[in-house]
């Protein structure tokens, strides 16, 4: 059994600590597939970043406006199945040590996918998986072996200042 870690909360820097994470599993020599939900890897730095290494892969689930809840829901359904599709033909070609699912507790939240639809997935990891997002259901908390929480006491966003490219994306 693969172990899972969930990096949750309503605080800020749940992607970016699960690719600190990845980091040096990458300089440890290990394989990276990245799925982002509801993310098109436009204005992520951590992905642009990541982009042209070796070992890593992307595969991004979003459209360039962010979902709002129950408009184009039967869109971003099939665009989150046939992007999964995908995945599991590239995992079942060559199987990787980390898969991060990056925002799925919100597609979760937002019943644009099941859970069991996600499991099939932890088969192709060798080493882990990661899931990071907040409104994470209960349920799969008692699921996970590693359970991060990330509260924000003090961010600048609280006093009006916009997102920083290079910090914040």
């Amino acid at each position: 059994m693969n172990n899972i870690t969930l990096i949750s909360g309503e605080g800020k820097g749940k992607t970016s600590s699960a690719f600190g994470y990845l980091l040096t599993q990458l300089n440890k020599g290990k394989d990276v597939v990245i799925v982002q939900f509801l993310k098109t890897g436009n204005n992520c730095g951590e992905c642009n970043f990541l982009k042209n290494k070796e070992r890593t892969s992307f595969i991004f689930i979003g459209k360039t406006d962010f979902y709002v809840p129950n408009e184009r829901k039967s869109e971003y359904i099939k665009l989150i199945r046939t992007s999964l599709s995908t995945l599991r033909e590239k995992l079942r070609i060559e199987k990787t040590d980390i898969l991060l699912l990056d925002e799925l507790s919100v597609a979760l939240s937002y019943d644009l996918i099941k859970w069991e639809e996600i499991q099939q997935f932890f088969a192709y990891a060798n080493d882990e998986i990661i899931i990071t997002g907040r409104n994470i259901p209960l349920y799969i908390e008692e699921e996970v072996n590693t359970l991060i929480l990330v509260e924000e006491k003090k961010h600048p966003f609280s006093t009006g200042l916009n997102a920083r490219k290079g910090i914040e994306y």
